[in-house]
């Protein structure tokens, strides 16, 4: 006699998969395409043919496509890698929102800059300071 339990019941793996693609808001939409080939309408931040990636500015599809929130000064734009998160930053910044000077420039924030001059370095001084690294008392004259 034939072991059953290792039997494969085909029509209820296609129906459960159909129930999983229905259920899926990647796929679902009441909106359907006229041809197979045809973009399918996707929800916002979505993208691609199936809507099976995140769309520009966006990333982490498994967490819903989340906004990239890149820095708006060191970023080129405000996409980023859809798998690792990681901004496309200028020249003068880094790390993964673009909101630090990247090695060469001087740092913003814990010099008293505002913002790193792409060009040559220099950090843009707050009130009071002055110094390419913005690391110097500004002396009145």
């Amino acid at each position: 006699m034939k072991n059953k339990i290792f039997q494969i019941n085909w029509p209820i793996i296609l129906f459960i998969f159909q129930i999983f693609l229905s259920a899926n808001p990647l796929w679902n939409s009441s909106a359907k395409p006229d041809t197979p080939n045809a973009q399918r309408p996707c929800l916002p931040n979505f993208d691609g043919r199936l809507c099976e990636k995140c769309a520009p500015g966006f990333k982490n599809i498994s967490a819903g496509c989340l906004d990239c929130d890149c820095n708006p000064i060191g970023s080129t734009s405000g996409d980023c890698n859809f798998t690792t998160g990681q901004c496309h930053c200028k020249s003068s910044f880094g790390d993964i929102k673009c909101d630090k000077c990247a090695n060469g420039y001087y740092k913003s924030k814990e010099t008293n800059g505002e913002v790193c001059d792409e060009s040559n370095g220099q950090c843009y001084c707050k009130l009071g300071f002055t110094g390419r690294g913005c690391d110097k008392y500004k002396t009145k004259n």
